[in-house]
């Protein structure tokens, strides 16, 4: 015992002297060590451009080490374990010295702009846990030397450019639970060794290239909770395995090639599952009904995939915030496809539904009025709903959007609409809704977009929609509604995208107010009564890109100050009644792709450069006035046309003479034979157009319509001054036609056609063309429509035989005129024009 103290005391001694000498030394390695971290850290410094924040001001040294900013050490050693630099808008790249820092336990340099790879030095941090370089811009592949950091946790490599692919024996990485390489250009498939990663809780992969299948060893990662993989690939199944993952609670599968059928237990062996998001694949059968156990559902989307069948009752999914089945084949346009709706009054936390594109029949269920109170987005479009808009809709007073579009609404729109206080998208175009737009639509001061297009709305639009100040687009068109487009309408400066009132009977000037539409990007007025001249503050609409004026009654010049419109694409302002020339300021429009000025009495020179120098883009049906342009324009030479102006050849002159004087004898010689005719005839010769033309087959004019391909500007051969000729081929004849369309509005246009029937009732002539039926009916505008139907001719008039220099360019049907005729077959032709006119005198 003695002995064994006193080699105790011995001991203690010993350590007493040498105690000095030991802490020198240790003070020495550890100043060594601090030493290795410190020119680390300094050759981190180096690699930076650029520090607008100033964090490597302290670093210096002045101070020590583990005082620098961002920087931590330990306790004990003194040595550096973390770097955490996240935000600071560091500007360089990583430097290789950085796997000297050994102690390194945690490495945050998110959301800066660090470019380059990362150094394959990261391999020699073997107690790194965490690794975060999210929101760089770092390039290269994950480096393989990665996988030795065996103690890692957390790998966050999220948004930056890294290529190729996950390393295979990513399953190194024993202790890894977090693994995030969100949009990056990830390659290949996805290793079946991240199934033994049995610690793995969150797996994000979205926005990469990942291809092939999800592999069925993944489902061996029991603790799994969120996958992420939207926006690659993928193509197969989803694994059975991948499925039982009972920990799951977020899956996003979103936008890949995957298909096949959810199984039945969907919804039973998820119980946990709170967001589902599998749009834009290829999926199709039920939804599975098992669904209604996941009841705690947050947020569910099966858009734009083939699912069929009904929607499953969430009642249970009290906290369900979005519900999204849009684009699949769900419903049989049956009545009880919308019941799944009644449940969802249960979802008070319900803030999006999109129903749209799908078979949904019947009506709307009168629970829908019960839907939570916190909806916000309601798309029901693109079904085969009918019946009348609910008025229970009110009490959903948290809605921003609703959209009832093309569906089968009847019925007038509910004047309750007006008390959505929320309401900025209101969609309820291509409808069967009558009567007249409600003046309480005003009460919806904050909509930004109104679309009552398509539907059998009249009336007036009402004055009250000017209390809607923020409005940026209005689509009232293919209505019936009347009246003036007022100016305080036209005085709507948060209009912005587009004013479409096309295709209704609105009548009267198009006031000089239009002007202040300073930043709308298209109107569209075309096909309605519109009279007066174009007004010329239409230039100070210096946003326009659109603009579509035809189907009207315009009168008087084109305004040049249509120049003034820089950004116009497009502009259409055939069938008017626009005269002079087309202003050569035109031309200087830098971005127009499309001019359409057909059917309209101009004349004058075309201008040549821009959208005049492309034949394609411009369009001049029946405007035989017009010369010049560029040769593929085929009109006549201006400067020919001016100087043959007044001028007749000796041929043409002597043409002349003899048709006169033939004429003459040949009226002196019948005239005893037209008088004793006309008196015997008399009594029955019909003295109305309906008399006329009462022994003639009478034709539709949804015959007429369909003959001539809509009345199309291809099947236009030719006008006149009482109207138009379109050429078509009509089925109750079973032969080509021409339709003589008449302009019921030009002055004396009833007593041209009462004259040309009879002429061409009781004429017989080799060279008169016959008239083989009519039509007096209404057209689908309800407007009054007479037309004549003729034999076609494919050789053209005899206009254009007579006059070689005149083409033919009122349509896409063009004549091969003959380059001249003989004197001797003008002068047949001007005897069998005598003819033609003293047998029409009988």
């Amino acid at each position: 015992m003695r002995n064994t103290a006193k080699f105790l005391l011995k001991l203690v001694f010993l350590l007493t002297l040498a105690l000095p000498w030991l802490n020198h030394h240790l003070h020495k390695a550890n100043a060594s060590s601090n030493d290795t971290d410190r020119i680390a850290l300094l050759k981190f410094r180096e690699a930076m451009a650029m520090d607008p924040y100033g964090v490597f001001e302290s670093w210096n040294r002045s101070i020590h080490v583990c005082n620098w900013l961002g920087v931590t050490c330990s306790r004990r050693h003194q040595r550096v374990t973390s770097l955490f630099l996240t935000g600071r808008k560091l500007v360089g790249h990583l430097s290789p010295y950085i796997g000297n820092l050994s102690f390194l336990v945690s490495i945050n340099l998110e959301n800066n702009s660090l470019s380059g790879e990362i150094p394959a030095t990261i391999g020699n941090l073997f107690r790194l846990q965490e690794l975060n370089f999210a929101n760089n811009t770092i390039t290269g592949g994950i480096p393989r030397s990665l996988t030795n950091c065996t103690q890692l946790r957390a790998l966050n490599l999220s948004t930056n450019n890294i290529a190729g692919k996950i390393p295979v024996d990513i399953d190194s990485l024993m202790q890894l639970e977090v693994f995030r390489i969100n949009s990056n250009n990830i390659t290949g498939e996805i290793p079946a060794s991240m199934g033994n990663l049995s610690f793995l809780n969150y797996f994000a992969a979205r926005f990469n290239n990942l291809e092939g299948n999800i592999p069925c060893e993944l489902g061996r990662s029991n603790r799994l909770s969120i996958v992420g993989l939207t926006y690659n690939l993928l193509s197969g199944i989803l694994p059975p395995s991948f499925l039982n993952l009972s920990a799951i609670t977020i899956m996003t599968i979103s936008y890949n090639r995957l298909y096949g059928s959810l199984p039945g237990s969907f919804g039973s062996t998820l119980p946990n599952l709170q967001v589902f998001a599998n749009s834009g694949n290829n999926f199709s059968g039920p939804i599975p009904s098992s669904l209604s156990n996941a009841s705690q559902l947050y947020a569910v989307s099966f858009s734009y995939n083939n699912f069929v069948g009904s929607v499953p009752n969430l009642a249970r999914s009290q906290a369900l915030w979005a519900l999204d089945v849009q684009g699949n084949n769900l419903g049989n346009n049956s009545a009880n496809d919308l019941e799944f709706l009644t449940p969802l009054a249960n979802c008070s936390n319900l803030v999006k539904l999109y129903v749209q594109k799908n078979n949904f029949g019947g009506s709307f269920p009168e629970s829908a009025a019960n839907l939570s109170a916190k909806l916000n987005q309601f798309y029901a479009g693109d079904n085969h709903i009918t019946g009348l808009i609910p008025q229970g809709l009110e009490n959903l007073v948290s809605l921003s959007a609703l959209d009832l579009s093309n569906n089968l609404f009847t019925g007038e729109i509910p004047s309750n609409l007006g008390m959505f206080p929320n309401l900025q998208i209101l969609y309820l175009g291509r409808n069967e809704l009558s009567g007249t737009i409600p003046s309480s639509i005003g009460n919806l001061t904050q909509l930004f977009e109104l679309n009552i297009s398509y539907n059998n709305l009249t009336g007036t639009i009402p004055s009250s929609i000017t209390s809607i100040t923020r409005l940026n687009s209005f689509d009232a068109s293919q209505n019936r509604l009347s009246g003036n487009i007022a100016p305080e309408i036209l005085r709507m400066s948060s209009l912005s995208k587009i004013l479409d009132l096309s295709g209704n009977l609105l009548s009267g000037p198009l006031h000089s107010d239009v002007g202040q539409l300073r930043g709308l990007g298209t109107i569209r007025i075309s096909d309605n009564n519109l009279t007066g001249e174009i007004p010329r503050a239409i230039g100070d609409c210096r946003s326009l890109e659109f603009l579509y004026l035809q189907g009207n009654s315009f009168q008087g010049n084109i305004p040049p100050t249509l120049a003034s419109l820089k950004g116009l694409q497009r502009l259409d302002l055939s069938r008017n009644n626009l005269t002079g020339g087309i202003p050569p300021s035109l031309q200087a429009i830098p971005f127009l792709q499309y001019f359409n000025i057909s059917f309209n009495p101009l004349e004058g020179e075309v201008p040549t450069q821009g959208v005049f120098a492309n034949a394609s883009a411009v369009s001049f049906s029946a405007s035989n006035k017009l010369c010049g342009g560029i040769p593929e324009f085929h009109l006549p030479n201006c400067s020919k046309a001016k100087t043959n102006k007044g001028k007749i050849s000796y041929k043409l002159k002597l043409t002349v003479i003899i048709v006169c004087v033939l004429a003459v004898l040949l009226s002196a010689s019948g005239i005893l034979i037209l008088y004793m005719m006309r008196r015997s005839k008399s009594k029955n010769k019909p003295t109305t157009v309906s008399d006329t033309l009462k022994h003639l087959l009478k034709v539709s004019y949804q015959d007429l319509y369909k003959a001539t391909e809509g009345f199309s500007s291809e099947n236009l051969v030719g006008s006149g001054s009482f109207g138009f000729v379109y050429k078509g081929i009509l089925d109750e004849l079973g032969r080509k036609i021409a339709v003589k369309v008449l302009n019921l509005q030009q002055k004396g246009v009833s007593k041209s056609l009462l004259a040309e029937c009879n002429v061409l009732r009781n004429v017989q002539h080799r060279n008169l063309v016959s008239v083989l039926t009519y039509c007096s009916s209404l057209d689908y505008k309800g407007h009054e429509f007479k037309a004549l139907v003729f034999e076609f001719m494919p050789n053209g008039s005899l206009e254009r035989w007579l006059h070689k220099n005149v083409d033919n360019n009122s349509g896409s049907h063009q004549y091969h005129v003959a380059t001249s005729l003989s004197l001797s077959q003008r002068l047949n032709i001007a005897i069998d024009v005598a003819q033609l006119y003293i047998i029409s005198m009988i």
